[in-house]
């Protein structure tokens, strides 16, 4: 319920009733996905590859050798 409220917009100060509109949203999209469970595709894998510009990407979605030089990113990232 909290990441269909959460994302329904890129507005992080609402108030007490866009929250509760917010939450009534939320209660008919996740109603909508038990009704119909063929609609909800879950997370989608992004394809990154020859991207420019990606920071703070989950090291999940690494598909490929994450080390830089002589740093490896994925064992500094599970370190931290």
């Amino acid at each position: 319920m909290f990441s269909n409220v959460h994302t329904q917009d890129h507005n992080c100060n609402y108030d007490v009733l866009q929250f509760g509109q917010k939450l009534s949203i939320a209660a008919e999209i996740n109603a909508t996905f038990e009704r119909h469970p063929d609609l909800d595709l879950g997370h989608h894998q992004l394809d990154l590859q020859d991207e420019e510009g990606i920071d703070h990407i989950n090291p999940a979605y690494w598909t490929r050798n994450v080390e830089m030089g002589e740093v490896n990113i994925e064992k500094e990232w599970t370190a931290g």
